[in-house]
């Protein structure tokens, strides 16, 4: 199905996915926890603890407070979620 949905364009929910992942991967690399990142922002840590399980649709807006906090472009955790999805489906 992943692979499918690639060939075609990511659809929201595939885009999700690997958002939370790459969220994680960044937050981890930055060396902050949770309760970091959330204080970093002004969200909730059981909200970016819901992000990085892919259980929340989180806003655009929410986006970028978490892209700031982890100090990369909203639309580097976008491309790299896209390259995370591909090089699973492969």
């Amino acid at each position: 199905m992943v692979e499918n949905t690639l060939k075609q364009g990511l659809d929201a929910e595939t885009l999700l996915t690997g958002l939370s992942f790459v969220i994680k991967q960044k937050r981890k690399e930055k060396q902050l926890t949770q309760e970091d990142l959330s204080c970093d922002v002004g969200l909730a840590r059981g909200y970016l603890s819901d992000v990085e399980c892919g259980a929340r649709n989180f806003s655009m807006k929410n986006l970028v407070k978490i892209a700031n906090g982890l100090d990369v472009r909203p639309s580097e955790l976008i491309s790299l979620a896209e390259e995370y999805m591909r090089r699973r489906a492969d």
